[in-house]
C-alpha cells in the first residue's frame, strides 16, 4: 500500500517577466470573469498525468450501486430509503420512499450503533461508518474507525474492515470515519477518517479498499476529510474531498484502478458562493441529472457536530461542454 503526504506546493519554473507579466494580466481578469459567472475549474494542473482515462458519459463514480434486495422478504416496495438520522430510533432504518410507507430495522443491526456515512455497491452490499451522537460510552471509543457491511442479498450485518488511525479516537475528538464512497469501476470503497486528530493537529487519512480482498489498497495521510464523492469526467476520474477545517473542497485525480494519482488540489470554498457560509462539506453525492449535492454543517471535532444539525445544501450543474461544475442554489434542508 502506498502512502502519500497530504498536500504539497510544488514550484514551476520561472519564465522571463516580460512575458509573464502581460499573460498573469489576461488569466486574471479571465478568473475574474468565470468566478462572476459562477463557473469553476475544479481540476489540479494536467499536466502530470499519462495515467488518466477519460469518459465518454461523464456520471457519477456510483453509477452502477443498487438497492438492496432482503427489504423484499419483508414486505417493503422499491424505491427505498436509507435513513441514518436517528428519528426512527438508534442505527439503520430503511424506509419505502412513499408517504407513509413501511421501515424495516432488523435487531441484528443493533450492535452497530447510531451510524453516519453510508455506501452502496453493485450488488446492493451496504457499506457504513459508526458516528458518535450526542453521547458515547468510553468503551465504544474504539469502534469509530470500523467499517461495516450489510450483506445486499440477506440483511446480514457484519465488520468489513477496521482501518489503522494515527490514534485512537477520544474524548478531544470522539470521530473516526466520516466519509464512504464506492467507484464502481475500480470496485472499491473509498474512506475517511479523523482518527487521532485532535483540534489542533491535522492526522486524518483516506483509504482505498478492494472490497473483494478487504486489501487497503492505497492512503492519503496528514489529511483530515468529511465528505467523499466521485465523478467521472471527461478528463479523467475524480474524487472530490470536503475538508474537516477549512469550508473548502479539494479533489484529486485517480488512475484507471482507483488509485489517488498527483496531489489534492483545490477546487471551491463554500463560503466565497452566493449565499454560502463557513461549514464544511459534510456530503458530497452525485445525481444521474447529473449535479452534484454537497450536505454543509459545522463541524469541530465535538459531539455537538453529530446531533443532526441543520444542513445547508449547495448545488452544482454540470456544464457538458466545459466538464465542469456551475454553482446553481443554496438552501437550507
Amino acid at each position: 500500500m502506498s502512502k502519500r503526504k497530504k498536500r504539497s506546493t510544488r514550484k514551476s519554473g520561472r519564465k522571463a517577466a516580460a512575458s509573464s507579466s502581460g499573460k498573469k494580466w489576461f488569466w486574471l481578469v479571465a478568473a475574474m470573469v468565470l468566478l462572476a459567472l459562477g463557473v469553476y475549474q475544479f481540476f489540479p494542473d494536467e499536466g502530470s498525468q499519462s495515467n488518466r482515462k477519460g469518459y465518454a458519459h461523464p456520471q457519477a463514480g456510483d453509477y452502477c450501486k443498487r438497492e438492496p434486495l432482503f427489504p423484499a422478504n419483508y414486505g417493503l416496495q422499491s424505491p427505498l430509503l436509507i435513513d441514518l438520522s436517528q428519528r426512527q430510533g438508534i442505527g439503520l432504518f430503511i424506509l419505502e420512499a412513499r408517504q407513509g410507507g413501511r421501515s424495516l430495522h432488523l435487531p441484528q443491526w443493533d450492535f452497530m450503533g447510531p451510524l453516519g456515512p453510508y455506501a452502496l455497491d453493485e450488488q446492493g452490499n451496504i457499506y457504513l461508518a459508526p458516528v458518535p451522537h450526542v453521547s458515547l460510552p468510553p468503551e465504544a471509543l474504539r469502534h469509530q474507525n470500523r467499517i461495516y457491511r450489510i450483506d445486499g442479498q440477506t440483511g446480514e450485518a457484519s465488520l468489513f474492515v477496521e482501518l489503522p488511525a494515527a490514534d485512537l479516537p477520544s474524548s478531544r475528538n470522539p470521530f473516526g470515519v466520516m466519509g464512504l464512497a464506492y467507484d464502481c469501476d475500480s470496485q472499491t470503497l473509498y474512506a475517511s477518517s479523523v482518527a487521532g486528530s485532535t483540534p489542533g493537529e491535522e492526522k486524518g487519512r483516506i483509504y482505498q479498499i478492494d472490497v473483494q480482498s478487504k486489501e487497503l489498497l492505497d492512503s492519503l495521510q496528514d489529511m483530515d476529510v468529511l465528505g467523499l464523492g466521485i465523478f467521472n469526467h471527461r478528463r479523467g476520474k475524480r474524487l472530490y474531498l470536503g475538508l474537516a477545517r477549512k469550508p473548502e473542497v479539494y479533489v484529486i485525480e485517480l488512475s484507471d484502478k482507483g488509485r489517488f494519482s498527483g496531489e489534492p488540489g483545490f477546487a471551491f470554498s463554500l463560503q466565497q458562493l452566493s449565499g454560502g457560509q463557513y461549514e464544511q462539506a459534510h456530503r458530497i453525492r452525485f445525481t444521474r441529472k447529473p449535479e452534484m449535492e454537497i450536505k454543509a454543517i459545522e463541524f469541530n471535532y465535538t459531539l455537538m457536530a453529530a446531533s443532526d444539525p441543520l444542513r445547508n445544501i449547495y448545488l452544482f450543474d454540470y456544464n457538458n461542454k466545459t466538464d465542469d461544475w456551475i454553482f446553481s442554489d443554496f438552501h437550507s434542508q
